[in-house]
């Protein structure tokens, strides 16, 4: 479950970064 959620937070993470480049 831990993993899980280190996953999924890392992946939002990576995600937000790609939409801020994408404005940017």
């Amino acid at each position: 479950m831990l993993s899980i959620a280190v996953l999924w937070m890392v992946v939002n993470h990576e995600s937000a970064l790609g939409i801020v480049c994408l404005r940017f």
